[in-house]
């Protein structure tokens, strides 16, 4: 609606009138408002974050760009895709799920990245196994000259790929 203004004031109205967040911070990223939409994610906390991403990652209905540009707005505001990503992958009856997030754009390199820094070659399988972005993670470790890292994802993929990932 051109002309509209979503601020804290029309938040409270959106609220009182018996509104939920979840509508609230759509309508904020609808209105390319990212400063609204920080402001109720902090109001609410992360669950509502996490559960607007699964819910866009999730949507068969939305095309691949949109979903994409989507994504990257939830996460520009402060929503945390590491943080779902791995809380998915500690549940090994969540493969198939941790897969469709991956192949449907939801960013993996800096994830990898992260765990790599940490030398955590057991979650980094797995990502692997999901077809997370390993190439693009490697490129930049290599790139920025951080070969502990690029070390612990070689083990990773070479761990990964004994095991039989990916397929």
């Amino acid at each position: 609606a051109e002309g509209y203004v979503l601020n804290d004031a029309v938040i409270q109205d959106l609220m009182s009138m018996g509104a939920e967040y979840s509508v609230a911070l759509q309508r904020a990223l609808e209105l390319s408002d990212p400063g609204i939409a920080r402001k109720i994610l902090n109001q609410v906390g992360p669950s509502l974050g996490k559960n607007l991403f699964l819910a866009v990652a999730e949507d068969d209905a939305l095309d691949g760009n949109v979903r994409s540009a989507k994504l990257k707005q939830l996460i520009d505001v402060g929503v945390n895709s590491d943080d779902i990503l791995r809380e998915i992958a500690t549940d090994s009856h969540n493969f198939s799920r941790l897969e469709t997030l991956i192949a449907r754009g939801v960013p993996t390199i800096k994830l990898l990245i992260d765990l790599a820094r940490q030398g955590n070659r057991l979650e980094i399988q797995a990502f692997i196994g999901a077809g997370a972005n390993l190439i693009g993670a490697v490129n930049i470790l290599r790139d920025n000259g951080e070969q502990d890292a690029l070390s612990v994802l070689g083990v990773a993929m070479a761990m990964a790929w004994k095991r039989g990932f990916p397929p």
